[in-house]
């Protein structure tokens, strides 16, 4: 499972403080689907997890908006 604030924070750092709000906003579909909500993506507690798949969804959103991807690193 993958920390959700471990994302949120390396998009902050490493893009711009707005990357998380788009990215999250990209995916609200699929992530509605598996039942996350956008508010707990957004503003995720430091216990809140997601799988693989979903963190893949992440990077499909990042590479769409930003061209680039988290690494694998940020998943651990």
């Amino acid at each position: 499972m993958i920390k959700v604030i471990n994302c949120k924070k390396w998009c902050e750092e490493n893009i711009t403080p707005m990357a998380w709000p788009r990215v999250v906003l990209r995916i609200v579909p699929e992530v509605r689907e598996k039942g996350y909500s956008v508010k707990d993506l957004e503003e995720p507690s430091e216990e809140f997890t997601v799988d693989e798949a979903t963190f893949k969804l992440f990077n499909k959103a990042l590479m769409t908006i930003y061209d680039m991807e988290m690494p694998q690193t940020v998943a651990v």
